[in-house]
């Protein structure tokens, strides 16, 4: 006798199969700045096939971490905001949590870095976007941007130089407020703005592409004497200032930065005259033996990515704390500056001096 179907029993119902728990997988990577992050709570995936997979299954955003080994304010987010209990909980059931090292991937480090510059008009590390499942950032998190001719307007110079002009600190150079930073891009655009085709000097303005040189050139000079540039350590200059006088440094040194910054005083002393007696020469055979020279240059012909901001008082401290051996200690300070000097010259060094402890 034949059964209407209707009458067969419910079939069992298979229980949706279930996604494995994230689990911290810093230990599958050979960056040092990841493998730092081995302990933490947050279950820290690598940007790979895995990871995007699992964003789009459970429809959830990529929170994305990029930063390097050497970077001061990296260490500290690890350790006031990723140990925490209730903040990995979150990142770890809203999000799925990616990690990089831009000293690995700068290619990404470029991209998401340009984004986050146009659309809060500044960036750094670490930087930490959100991403949809296919790696765009998140629509939410501010503009995205239109679709770009290939072709190049004169006039879009022309705001350029208007906007770099309109941000220029004519009092101790640079651009903006702090913290402050060097910038190589926007000053090698003014130092060369005066050596493009006649027709970008037309669009722009004779008077104009003249005072883009006197920008470049004075904010390179005050750049040269300013506690950006290492007089301790023997050469190279510092990410950034977190005064607007350049007076007290970021501590950490990138060899990308100061690749940048090589090549735009070797082409302001060019500028100015070449003469190996002439103005900024030092700085280009300081920031070339810096790159030819230990600690950059390392045993195997490579060269160290950077230097980090944080180190040791003395040879036996146990903890680092961030441009400590740049800094004198209380002590120091007053041992060997105020018994050095005269009052009449510690009292004009005493301004300039960072101390701690």
């Amino acid at each position: 006798m034949a059964t209407n179907s209707t009458d067969l029993p419910p079939q069992p119902v298979a229980a949706p199969e279930l996604a494995p728990s994230l689990r911290n997988r810093a230990d599958q990577s050979n960056s040092p700045y990841i493998q730092g992050q081995i302990n933490s709570p947050v279950a820290w995936q690598l940007l790979d096939d895995e990871a995007v997979e699992r964003a789009k299954r459970e429809n959830k955003l990529i929170f994305l971490n990029i930063g390097f080994k050497a970077c001061h304010y990296c260490r500290l987010t690890a350790i006031d905001s990723f140990s925490h209990p209730e903040c990995a909980s979150l990142l770890n059931e809203a999000f799925v949590p990616v990690i990089v090292d831009r000293e690995e991937r700068p290619d990404l480090d470029t991209i998401y870095m340009n984004y986050v510059q146009a659309v809060n008009g500044a960036g750094g590390w670490p930087l930490n976007p959100f991403l949809t499942p296919e790696l765009e950032p998140n629509p939410g998190a501010g503009k995205t941007a239109a679709d770009v001719s290939s072709e190049l307007d004169l006039d879009q110079l022309e705001e350029a130089y208007s906007h770099i002009a309109g941000t220029f600190d004519p009092v101790y150079g640079g651009f903006g407020l702090a913290p402050k930073f060097p910038v190589p891009a926007k000053l090698s655009f003014l130092l060369r703005l005066p050596h493009y085709l006649h027709p970008v000097q037309d669009v722009v303005g004779p008077t104009e592409c003249a005072h883009a040189t006197e920008m470049a050139l004075f904010t390179l000079r005050k750049i040269r004497d300013s506690g950006l540039r290492d007089h301790v350590g023997g050469c190279g200059f510092a990410r950034y200032s977190i005064t607007p006088d350049w007076s007290i440094p970021h501590f950490e040194k990138l060899t990308s930065d100061n690749a940048l910054l090589l090549g735009l005083y070797l082409d302001a002393w060019l500028i100015s005259n070449g003469d190996k007696d002439g103005e900024l020469y030092d700085v280009v055979v300081e920031l070339a033996d810096y790159f030819s020279s230990p600690p950059m240059r390392l045993p195997g012909g490579g060269f160290a990515s950077s230097e980090a901001a944080d180190s040791y008082y003395r040879r036996g401290d146990t903890d680092v704390r961030e441009g400590a051996f740049h800094l004198w200690t209380r002590k120091e300070r007053t041992t060997h500056v105020l018994a050095d000097h005269t009052e009449r010259q510690a009292k004009a060094l005493l301004p300039l001096a960072r101390t701690e402890g």
